[in-house]
This record gives C-alpha cells, sequence and structure tokens, in this order.
C-alpha cells in the first residue's frame, strides 16, 4: 500500500495537507517499506480554481496520507478519493 507524508524535510511528518511543499510517498507492506519518490504540488497550484483537488490528484496512487492539520473539505476531497488522511498531532520522524 502506498503512503503519503506531508514533509518539509523528507524526514518527517511536520506539515499541513494544504500548505506542504512536498509528499513523500513509501510502499509499505506487512513486512517492509520503500520509499518509492517525492511529490511536488503541481505548478501553478495557487492559480488553480480548486487547489485541494490538485494536490489530492497528486497523490492518487495513496491510500494514506499523514499531515500535522488538515481541514473538513480536504478531508472530504480525499476520502471521495479513496484516500485516509490522518492527522498527528506530533511531529512523527522516521529513518531510511
Amino acid at each position: 500500500m502506498k503512503v503519503a507524508f506531508c514533509t518539509s524535510t523528507g524526514l518527517e511528518v511536520d506539515q499541513n495537507f494544504s500548505q506542504t511543499n512536498s509528499y513523500t510517498i513509501w510502499d509499505i507492506g506487512p513486512h517492509d517499506s520503500s520509499y518509492v519518490h517525492t511529490i511536488f504540488p503541481p505548478e501553478g497550484i495557487f492559480a488553480c480554481d480548486d487547489k485541494i483537488a490538485a494536490r489530492a490528484e497528486a497523490i492518487r496512487e495513496c491510500a494514506i496520507i499523514y499531515s500535522r492539520e488538515i481541514n473538513g473539505p480536504s478531508v472530504a476531497k480525499l476520502v471521495a478519493r479513496k484516500i485516509h488522511p490522518i492527522k498527528l498531532r506530533l511531529i512523527l520522524r522516521w529513518r531510511n
């Protein structure tokens, strides 16, 4: 299963869904995990009519997204695409 993490460093979940400058994608299985790639929000996203939909489309391959904060409209648009958001209260760090 592919999982997205809202991150500014690639090493921790420290960003909000709608403000992150990158999504780090990992493939997580029952016995191991591996880094897949990093996705950056689409060019011109701030000129987009629907910024949330553009961000959701960028991570369409993922089943779960971890972020520090996420608002209700973002949650609704992600869940409609079968992407399940998880909001973390603390910064989550990981090691490669």
